[in-house]
C-alpha cells in the first residue's frame, strides 16, 4: 500500500469533542476538590481528533461548582 500524504498533514488537530455534564462527587473526586462527598461537580470529557478523523487524545477534568463558568464563542 502506498501512502501519499504528509504525516504531520494527519497528524494535525482537526476537530475536538466535548461533553460536559454535571454530577454528584464520590469520595475520592471530593477530595482532590477538597469539598464535602455528593457535592455538584462539572465534569467535562474531551476527545481530540487528527485531520483525518483518528481520535488521539481524550481528557476527563471535574471542577469545582463555585469555580466552573462556561464561555462560549460563536
Amino acid at each position: 500500500m502506498k501512502y501519499n500524504g504528509s504525516f504531520l498533514d494527519d497528524s494535525r488537530i482537526g476537530f475536538s469533542d466535548k461533553y460536559i455534564s454535571i454530577n454528584k462527587t464520590n469520595s475520592e473526586i471530593s477530595s482532590f476538590l477538597n469539598v464535602e462527598k455528593g457535592s455538584p461537580v462539572l465534569i467535562m470529557e474531551e476527545i481530540y481528533y487528527t485531520n483525518n478523523g483518528e481520535p488521539f487524545y481524550f481528557t476527563k477534568n471535574f471542577y469545582h461548582y463555585k469555580h466552573a463558568q462556561f464561555f462560549l464563542q460563536s
